[in-house]
């Protein structure tokens, strides 16, 4: 289906099998940041800062993989069109390179250990980009309608929330079930990798008649585009408030399993608990958040979840071995309930300053946008690992010492500061949006 984006209330089905699509991406992220600092630092033998710099340098080839895929996707012609041959190709790489990444070989040395990872995560992201900067550019195509697009990404949080149990629960819990040691990393990476590369075909399947716009042919290159989207104020202070989030969600999910294990003294099926309970409160609160939206503007929800968000993620500093898992399991809920305004307002934003850029220059590039969008979060979270494995050789952290500083700081501090450092860009996108509304 080609021509103009919708202006109406788009099917069920296709809401439905787009978004399911993020259950393989958002699990892919998950996965990363939950377990392979952990896997590399115990089984292969790597030290914490240099797996974390692994994770990072693995994605600094994004600064130009990214907006190539997103200018390789909006030129496209195909008979699947534009988006849709370069996401089966990302789905097939995603779920073959989860298997490499947790199967270093045993014998490789110190060195051949370093490689085989450095390769392994840069195959696993390359298959990331190639799925999901196409998928991120579909909604922006399929509607101009400002409150439909809220419905579309709260479909999409609702499979967030779903891979949040996958990768913070399934993960975690089969790792326990296949025995704990080196192998059952491996068994899990395999379970995982169906887990990943399925729903990510659900959405190749069930977007072929999606509603999408044609390329416009322009003599401008790859950096005059990026240069002009640059000058779109909206997407620069999404793509702030966006890094920031992240950067506290990857400090989190990078912190969490040594802070469950080795601060409060419990296995790895807390960790599974923890992605059970703040899922499923992300999912029962969405319908709240997006009431939320439509009544008092994205922006306005968007600030009140990130100043909650960072009120309950500052009790991490009380927590201790002497809890009762009923406060871990109401913290849980309280942070589920609060990422679900965080991440819903988030995504829903992306569209609307992708529909601006439209409106301003009447071009059809919905992937440079979802490729500079998507870049930020590869980012954010790639400095999360990273930040989190110097803070623990800085602090000589180690499994059986009595140090809580540093995972205070990674589980709590930096956090809660990340998302409060958004709030003045909230703020000054609340007016922006104010002012365009008004000139419209």
């Amino acid at each position: 289906m080609h021509g103009p984006p919708a202006a109406h209330a788009l099917p069920f089905r296709l809401k439905l099998a787009w978004a399911a699509g993020s259950l393989g991406t958002v699990t892919q992220l998950y996965l990363v940041n939950l377990l392979l600092l952990f896997f590399l630092t115990r089984f292969a033998g790597l030290a914490p800062a240099l797996a974390g710099a692994i994770i990072f340098a693995g994605r600094l080839y994004d600064v130009f993989a990214d907006p190539a895929m997103g200018a390789i996707s909006d030129r496209t012609v195909s008979r699947m069109g534009r988006r849709r041959p370069w996401m089966l190709a990302g789905a097939l790489l995603s779920g073959l390179s989860c298997v490499a990444l947790f199967t270093v070989p045993v014998g490789l040395g110190h060195s051949g250990a370093v490689a085989w990872a450095i390769g392994a995560v840069a195959l696993y992201f390359t298959g990331y980009t190639m799925f999901n900067i196409p998928y991120l550019s579909m909604p922006a195509e399929m509607t101009d309608d400002y409150d439909e697009r809220t419905r579309i990404m709260s479909y999409r949080v609702a499979f967030v929330s779903v891979a949040g149990i996958l990768g913070l629960s399934l993960a975690p819990l089969l790792v326990k079930t296949f025995g704990g040691a080196r192998e059952a990393y491996a068994s899990m990476s395999m379970v995982m990798a169906i887990v990943i590369t399925a729903p990510m075909l659900v959405a190749v399947a069930g977007t072929r008649d999606a509603p999408q716009t044609a390329h416009r042919a322009s003599s401008e290159g790859l950096a005059a585009w990026i240069r002009s989207a640059m000058a779109n104020a909206p997407f620069l202070l999404l793509v702030g408030i966006k890094f920031l989030h992240l950067l506290a969600l990857s400090s989190v999910s990078a912190t969490l399993i040594f802070f469950v294990v080795d601060l409060l003294g419990r296995d790895q099926g807390t960790v599974a608990l923890f992605g059970l309970v703040s899922s499923v409160a992300t999912m029962l609160a969405l319908p709240l958040w997006v009431k939320a939206a439509v009544r008092f503007s994205k922006p306005l929800a968007l600030m009140w979840a990130v100043i909650l968000q960072a009120a309950i993620t500052l009790t991490w500093l009380a927590a201790t071995p002497a809890e009762p898992p009923a406060i871990f399991v109401l913290r849980s809920a309280a942070l589920g309930l609060a990422s679900a305004g965080v991440i819903l307002m988030g995504q829903a934003l992306l569209p609307d300053a992708i529909g601006y850029d439209r409106a301003r220059t009447g071009l059809n590039r919905e992937g440079i946008f979802a490729a500079l969008y998507s870049l930020a979060e590869k980012s954010a979270f790639a400095a999360g690992p990273l930040v989190i494995g110097l803070v623990l050789s800085f602090a000589g952290y180690e499994a059986d010492s009595d140090e809580r500083g540093a995972l205070h700081i990674g589980m709590a501090i930096v956090p809660a500061l990340a998302y409060l450092a958004s709030i003045p860009l909230i703020v000054a996108y609340r007016r922006l949006e104010l002012r365009m509304r008004k000139a419209a």
